[in-house]
């Protein structure tokens, strides 16, 4: 399915939505947006999509590939508690606001190369994975894990949980 999304609007809401097909918000201007408890079964792509507010994806399901490559947050983004079942493509994105993934899922991996992230932003999980991987080059401290403020840009960074 693809999406054009209206001028002028207050926000669109989809939240408690199933997708069972491919969903394209490819360089859509979205407006305040309303993800939660949504479930995407298959394909999805946000790619240079921008969210012109509050993008809330909590308790969300990526089921297949979730693409946001150089999607721009231009404020809060909540991933809170959702779960990302394959890939979650976060590359060349740009978190102006507030990022939060506390308790989020990731099955296979996360990519967030030359990613930038203006502003507070969150990863914390209850249950400690078996392993991690973080291959970070200018990924100064692991403040990726708990909150922080201020400018951090990412040169290099992909996470994977198994």
């Amino acid at each position: 399915a693809n999406f054009i999304c209206p001028r002028n609007t207050d926000g669109i809401d989809f939240s408690n939505v199933q997708f069972d097909q491919d969903v394209d918000f490819n360089k859509c201007l979205i407006p305040e947006s309303d993800f939660r408890h949504t479930i995407f079964r298959k394909g999805d792509s946000f790619q240079l999509a921008t969210f012109l507010h509050i993008a809330r994806f909590q308790d969300s399901r990526f089921c297949n590939s979730a693409i946001f490559h150089g999607a721009t947050f231009l404020s809060e983004a909540s991933f809170i508690e959702t779960t990302f079942s394959d890939r979650a493509l976060f590359d060349d994105v740009t978190f102006h606001g507030g990022v939060f993934f506390r308790d989020a899922t990731f099955s296979k991996w996360a990519e967030f190369n030359s990613a930038i992230f203006s502003g507070e932003s969150s990863y914390e999980r209850k249950i400690v994975p078996q392993s991690f991987e973080r291959n970070l080059q200018h990924f100064l401290r692991p403040s990726f894990m708990k909150a922080q403020t201020g400018m951090l840009k990412n040169g290099r960074c992909r996470l994977r949980q198994t």
